[in-house]
């Protein structure tokens, strides 16, 4: 038994919990030189770099049961639109970084 997050109902026993993101934050990851192991051994082992790049991080998980799950994800779905949103609105530098004058004034 559980209790569903977004309903707040007592579900049953022997029913299915659904574990769904409920909060995201956006996450750039810096380049890494040397990071990833390819191939070989010892000395002779191949090192390659990692890209870095950017991506969501989740910062909140709700149970929810499986009626709320559609709703659930709808609304993830909703505030991660609204955050690439505003992120195209703000300016970005070559590192991919938002410059500290704009970061004060938001």
């Amino acid at each position: 038994m559980y209790r569903c997050a977004l309903c707040n109902v007592a579900v049953a026993p022997n029913r299915r919990a659904r574990q769904v993101v409920t909060e995201v934050r956006p996450k750039s990851y810096p380049m890494r030189m040397r990071a990833t192991p390819v191939k070989g051994r010892g000395k002779k082992r191949i090192w390659r770099d990692d890209p870095g790049g950017r991506g969501w991080e989740a910062s909140k998980v709700a149970m929810v049961c499986e009626n709320c799950l559609p709703e659930a994800q709808a609304r993830l779905e909703s505030k991660i639109a609204g955050i690439e949103a505003t992120r195209a609105l703000q300016p970005v530098t070559e590192e991919g970084e938002v410059p500290e004058a704009v970061q004060t004034s938001l």
